[in-house]
C-alpha cells in the first residue's frame, strides 16, 4: 500500500475552503473531500511516522501556501484548482519529507505541482458553463477571504482503491499555529 502525504490548512482556513469544495463537489454530483494541498504521493506505508513529525515540528510553523490563480484541467484530480506558489517554504517541507524515501528526491521535486484542488471530477468543466461559473465564484469568495496560509498539518491517506469520500487521514501530525 502506497499513500499520500498532505499539507492540511489551519481549521480557519479549511472551514473556507471546505465549504467551496462541497458547494462545488455537489453541483458536479461528485465526492467531496478535505482541503489539502498534496506534498507528495508513493509514500510507502511504513515511512516513518516519528521522522514526518520531526520534520512537521522543524518546518511546518514557516511552511507558507499562497494562492495564485485558479486553473482549469482535464485530469480527474486537476479539475478546477487554485495553484500555489512554490515558496521556498513549501519546497523546503516536501523536499524534506521526500528525501525520506526517495533518493531521487532532488530530480522529482522540479516537476512538482502544488495545488488546492476544488472538484475531483471527469466532467470537462469547459463543457458545463454553469459549473464554471460556480467555481470562478467559489475562488473569488476563497480570495476575498484568505490568500492561502501558514502552517496547518501534515496527514498521511490512504486514497488508492477506495472512493474518495471514503479518504481520510490514518495519520495527522501536531498541528503548527498560523
Amino acid at each position: 500500500m502506497s499513500l499520500a502525504l498532505w499539507l492540511q490548512p489551519p481549521s480557519g482556513v479549511a472551514a473556507i475552503l471546505q465549504e467551496s469544495i462541497d458547494k462545488l463537489s455537489k453541483a458536479a454530483n461528485s465526492d467531496q473531500f478535505l482541503p489539502h494541498v498534496t506534498v507528495t504521493t508513493q509514500v510507502p506505508s511504513d515511512i516513518d511516522r516519528e521522522a514526518l513529525q520531526g520534520i512537521a515540528d522543524r518546518l511546518l510553523g514557516e511552511t507558507s501556501v499562497s494562492f495564485t490563480q485558479l486553473v482549469f484541467g482535464t485530469y480527474f484530480f486537476k479539475n478546477a484548482f487554485i495553484r500555489v506558489e512554490r515558496s521556498e517554504s513549501l519546497l523546503e517541507l516536501t523536499h524534506a519529507c521526500r528525501a525520506l524515501f526517495d533518493p531521487e528526491v532532488d530530480t522529482w521535486i522540479q516537476s512538482y505541482d502544488p495545488h488546492v484542488s476544488l472538484i475531483y471530477s471527469n466532467i470537462d468543466i469547459l463543457y458545463h458553463p454553469e459549473l464554471k461559473e460556480a467555481a470562478v465564484q467559489a475562488y473569488a469568495h476563497i480570495a476575498e477571504s484568505c490568500q492561502g496560509w501558514v502552517g496547518g498539518s501534515l496527514a498521511l491517506v490512504d486514497c488508492f482503491g477506495s472512493p474518495v469520500a471514503e479518504w481520510t487521514p490514518l495519520w495527522t501530525s501536531s498541528s503548527a499555529k498560523s
